[in-house]
């Protein structure tokens, strides 16, 4: 197995390491057991107390469900045990069970992230809210970062990476006075404009409500749906501290 110095010289120095969890898919385990063994007991006890083979039939088909689930989140879970994600100055490796995926910020596509929240927890030292970023490769391969240590950390670091990329790019464009599209709007030097409608940056009004972009309190854009969110509000904040 190649060592974090084997990409020094095509990704530059190595800033961090981050590492699979298999905590979640470990505690799903269990709760699809559990689910697993108590569909199973109550096929027994109406298979003993009915005459009718069909009743214990719906019980006895989750609890096979329940437990095949169970057995895939082990086995995935003792499969990416080693995954890891490998931060360098000029992009990320992905290492898995299929071997090491490259993804140079030159060659790094749209990034979007996600937050899910959850009103509890099923475990200790669980988080509330679950993270994960999809990253996109020029050549069409995507990769899914969710069940990993501090992965929220390691999605912001990615994300930022790919803006600090295009940034330059979109100053260049705003100075020859071009407008451009950063999905889902299109925004220029005089304001950004969305589904048709013009607004200039003097009355741009941005906030975040619950993984919404929310436009003037009157659009509301999932975050989820914005590929590179850090490179759009970025442009956004500079826009519009520059017309204040």
């Amino acid at each position: 197995m190649q060592t974090t110095t084997d990409y020094d010289h095509q990704l530059g120095a190595h800033l961090a390491t981050y590492k699979a969890t298999t905590k979640v898919r470990v505690v799903w385990a269990v709760i699809y057991a559990i689910g697993a063994a108590c569909c199973g007991l109550a096929a027994v006890g109406i298979a003993l107390n009915e005459h009718e083979w069909w009743h214990p039939l719906v019980p006895g088909l989750l609890a096979v469900g329940g437990l095949a689930m169970t057995i895939e989140r082990i086995v995935v879970a003792i499969r990416n045990r080693d995954e890891v994600v490998l931060l360098y100055q000029g992009g990320f490796v992905h290492r898995g069970p299929r071997g090491d995926e490259v993804f140079p910020w030159t060659e790094t596509g749209p990034v979007y992230q996600e937050a899910r929240r959850y009103t509890k927890t099923f475990a200790e030292n669980l988080t509330n809210v679950d993270y994960e970023f999809t990253v996109h490769r020029s050549d069409g391969k995507s990769i899914l970062l969710k069940e990993f240590a501090n992965v929220q950390e390691l999605g912001a670091a990615i994300d930022r990476a790919v803006a600090q990329r295009w940034l330059p790019w979109v100053d260049e464009q705003f100075q020859q006075g071009n407008s451009v599209v950063l999905d889902p709007l299109e925004v220029s030097v005089d304001g950004l404009e969305y589904r048709g409608t013009f607004v200039p940056w003097e009355n741009v009004q941005v906030r975040l409500v619950n993984g919404n972009l929310v436009l003037r309190e009157r659009w509301w854009i999932p975050i989820r749906k914005i590929p590179n969110f850090t490179l759009l509000m970025t442009v956004i904040n500079r826009m519009i501290a520059s017309h204040r």
